[in-house]
């Protein structure tokens, strides 16, 4: 179990490495699209790989409600990252989402991650193409 200084060093660390890598991979604009009290978020891979894992950083707590690979195989699991973490006693939960897509067929080069997220006027902060 760790000891508080401990979380906090290990939380500080996870957050310089979050801010390193928004600086390397988040440049390219999102496409935002609001319908009733959902928005739908398409994330293009403009690598030139398949790419397997994606994450995905919110301003808020959100609901992935659907999601669908346009250009390559299927999404086979949702994490919530930060579900077990309280930053000043308010939860993470369902900010920071990791999406595990099939392996080697995940999102083709110039595919498209398609993600439905309630409430709809929530912000992606980061994202990050693996």
């Amino acid at each position: 179990m760790l000891s508080k200084i401990g979380k906090n060093v290990w939380l500080g660390g996870f957050l310089l490495v979050l801010s390193l890598s928004l600086f390397g991979f988040s440049g390219e604009p999102l496409r935002v699209y609001e319908a009733g009290g959902t928005s739908v978020i398409f994330i293009d891979n403009t690598t030139d790989r398949i790419v397997d894992y994606v994450t995905v950083k919110f301003d808020q707590a959100v609901v992935l409600d659907h999601i669908m690979v346009i250009g390559g195989g299927e999404v086979l699991k949702l994490k919530d990252i930060l579900a077990d973490v309280n930053i000043h006693g308010v939860s993470q939960a369902g900010t920071y989402w990791g999406i595990t897509l099939q392996e080697g067929s995940g999102i083709v080069p110039g595919g498209t991650l398609q993600i439905y997220v309630e409430p709809a006027d929530a912000t992606v902060t980061y994202y990050c193409v693996n």
